[in-house]
């Protein structure tokens, strides 16, 4: 994977931990879960104003989004489309979506380049 996850992580909650008045709305526990052959899983968890991540799935998950590796450089890099993604399968969102569009609200007024996987 070209993409490195952690880090990637690392600077989501960094950020979100600048604004905290943006997560009191969203009390979630967001996976992401990676296939490539075996599937690597992470969770975001937002909470009384606060973020954190974790390799693996030690809480039950509120919103799981599925993608393959392949497909996940692609989004990040902008050649694939993220609603039509959503549409064909290749990202699969399973669990509560409107927390989801909280976190993706809150999230993009900090990355602008960060594609939107559900329409605001």
């Amino acid at each position: 994977m070209a993409l490195n996850i952690p880090s990637l992580l690392d600077l989501l909650v960094s950020k979100l931990q600048e604004a905290p008045a943006e997560l009191n709305d969203i009390d979630a526990v967001f996976q992401l879960d990676i296939e490539n052959g075996s599937v690597q899983s992470y969770q975001l968890t937002v909470s009384e104003n606060k973020a954190a991540w974790y390799h693996g799935r030690p809480f039950p998950a509120t919103c799981t989004v599925s993608i393959n590796e392949k497909d996940l450089d692609k989004l990040l890099a902008g050649s694939l489309n993220p609603s039509t993604a959503v549409l064909t399968g290749r990202i699969k969102i399973k669990g509560d979506r409107s927390q989801l569009l909280k976190l993706q609200a809150a999230l993009s007024r900090h990355f602008t380049d960060l594609p939107l996987i559900l329409p605001l």
